[in-house]
């Protein structure tokens, strides 16, 4: 019995895809020091979406 298209197909297919490299973020989200290198800030604080201490500005997200 001959071998159809789709079969072919199937057999060159079936070897796992590499996996592809993903960028490593450390999980934050909180209110101690910010995360990002060179800030000195040692505490979120604000209300909004980014820290209210002079010279940090970063997001919450940014801060342990």
């Amino acid at each position: 019995m001959p071998i159809t298209e789709t079969e072919r197909r199937e057999t060159k297919s079936s070897a796992p895809a590499a996996p592809q490299p993903q960028e490593q973020h450390a999980v934050c989200n909180g209110y101690g020091a910010c995360s990002k290198s060179g800030c000195n800030c040692q505490g979120f604080e604000g209300s909004g979406g980014t820290c209210g201490n002079q010279g940090c500005g970063h997001s919450y997200q940014d801060h342990w």
